[in-house]
């Protein structure tokens, strides 16, 4: 994903008052939306029917609505819809990135399929009860002697991003004492950069492993693969040879250019690890499976280490240690910057 030039982001002119934003105070702004939103964009008294918008369209109406309560209060953003599909709850989920004083924060929100209710945040409660399923892990998971987690993904999704955050520290610190790796969901829904950044990721993985984490830590922090392929020493010979031959042993770039193979029509399909996918049933980013369980957990270092820890017959040293309990924000940016939720929302 591109990053907006310098005056993009801050805006060819400024105003005389001076406005800063962080991510407090717009959480406080956002917070009053919720009471607002509520307010005008419930059905009038006598409103029969129900018309059904696609993703974009409903995204786009709450997006208007936003833009227009941050003019009435003089501030100055510049919302850009990232992304909008429909969520396992039945509303639509979409992210914006806000741009808002030269600054640019990417933010998940949730609208009716209709376009008329507007739900900043949803409190999940599956996530209510994240504790205790993160307490009741180490009965549920097989234990090893070297344990296997697998987290699926699509590169482009910011939580399939979120989740590799704190997972790359994890990777990081176990190194060859488990086996921690990273696939992909089977179909794509970020475009064609997606399907090209998944292909990079998995020869990586493949041929240059020793290379991995750093290539990762900087993708996720930056989202410019080209740029992290550079500063790791990537052998790119060895990277685009890959590449291709995987490209026709799983006719990737062919199943692209035939729209009739997308899934729904509207997804197109990469396959280069459909085996594990249908083994664990893997239906959306991220997806985390340990030891052949699916596992659900928060997404922060910690956490994540815990889990795997829990996986050993004979725990290493390494997990005597604290890791980092931030839960990773969603999307490309910084490791270590707080989303302010344990997150499980996915991309599928």
């Amino acid at each position: 994903m591109k990053e907006k030039s310098k005056e993009e982001r801050g805006g060819e002119k400024r105003s005389e008052k001076t406005i800063t934003i962080n991510i407090w105070m717009l959480s406080t702004i956002l917070l009053a939306i919720i009471t607002v939103a509520i307010f005008f964009f419930r059905p009038s008294v006598g409103t029969t029917g129900y018309n059904i918008l696609s993703p974009q369209d409903a995204s786009n109406k709450a997006i208007k609505w936003i833009e227009s309560y941050f003019k009435a209060n003089g501030i100055d953003a510049t919302l850009t819809l990232v992304n909008a599909s429909e969520s396992e709850s039945g509303l639509y989920q979409f992210t914006v990135k806000i741009s808002v004083g030269g600054r640019e924060d990417t933010y998940t929100y949730f609208v009716s399929k209709d376009g008329k209710y507007f739900i900043p945040q949803a409190i999940s409660t599956e996530e209510l009860l994240s504790v205790e399923e993160e307490n009741r892990t180490e009965e549920i998971v097989e234990k090893k002697e070297k344990p296997e987690a697998n987290v699926f993904i699509m590169s482009h999704c910011p939580y399939g991003v979120q989740f590799l955050k704190a997972y790359v520290q994890v990777m990081e610190v176990f190194k060859d004492k488990a086996s921690l790796n990273i696939n992909f969901v089977n179909y794509i829904m970020h475009g064609k950069e997606e399907l090209d950044d998944n292909l990079v990721i998995y020869c990586i993985q493949k041929e240059q492993r020793d290379k991995l984490t750093r290539f990762i830590r900087c993708f996720v922090e930056s989202g410019n693969s080209t740029k992290c392929v550079n500063e790791t020493n990537i052998d790119k010979n060895k990277l685009n040879s890959c590449i291709a031959a995987t490209d026709e042993k799983f006719n990737i770039t062919k199943l692209y250019n035939d729209k009739s193979t997308w899934l729904n029509g509207r997804f197109p399909r990469f396959p280069v690890d459909d085996e594990l996918v249908n083994k664990y049933n893997v239906g959306g980013s991220p997806t985390f499976v340990v030891n052949g369980k699916e596992v659900s957990v928060s997404r922060s270092a910690n956490a994540i280490k815990e889990v795997i820890c829990s996986a050993f017959i004979n725990p290493p040293d390494e997990c005597n240690f604290t890791m980092s309990t931030v839960v990773e924000s969603p999307g490309f940016g910084p490791i270590g910057k707080s989303s302010g939720s344990s997150g499980s929302a996915q991309c599928g």
